[in-house]
């Protein structure tokens, strides 16, 4: 017994606690707004990632920021930057007008290219990946969930 005692003593002084910071839980309530930041645009067609404006996405009316990345960050690519969308918590809006822009001959064509290599978006809604629900097939109830949304015009 004073073996088990020695042992969970030795295990308990070596356990050191620590802070990753951005991952501290946020409590929300409703019409609180939680933050929509967008990281990259990937495709699994191409393999060649883009970062999020530079596509004409409507920019937020601060401006747009770029979030400090970490190594693995820089490493994967990311470059996570504020958005327009405003999401409150709670509140369920289905589809939402978000701007309306003006774009050029080149830019419509950048646009169709990247549908056309099925480029999906990643978002983060609070530090938490936003992803895309796929139902595919309406007779047998089959669901998947796939990293990133969607591009549409």
């Amino acid at each position: 017994m004073s073996r088990l005692v020695r042992l969970f003593v030795f295990v308990w002084s070596t356990v050191r606690c620590f802070y990753v910071p951005g991952v501290a839980p946020i409590d929300f309530r409703k019409d609180e707004p939680v933050e929509i930041r967008a990281v990259k645009m990937t495709s699994a067609k191409t393999q060649l990632p883009y970062e999020y404006y530079s596509l004409p996405f409507c920019q937020p009316a601060e401006g747009v920021t770029y979030q400090t990345l970490n190594l693995g960050e820089v490493l994967r690519g990311d470059r996570i930057v504020n958005t327009a969308y405003d999401v409150k918590m709670g509140n369920r809006v289905d589809c939402q007008v978000l701007c309306e822009i003006d774009i050029d001959e080149a830019q419509a064509a950048t646009f169709i290219d990247r549908i056309n290599d099925n480029y999906f978006v990643h978002l983060l809604a609070d530090n938490l990946p936003a992803v895309t629900r796929w139902e595919l097939d309406h007779d047998i109830i089959q669901v998947t969930i796939s990293p990133g949304t969607i591009i549409i015009l």
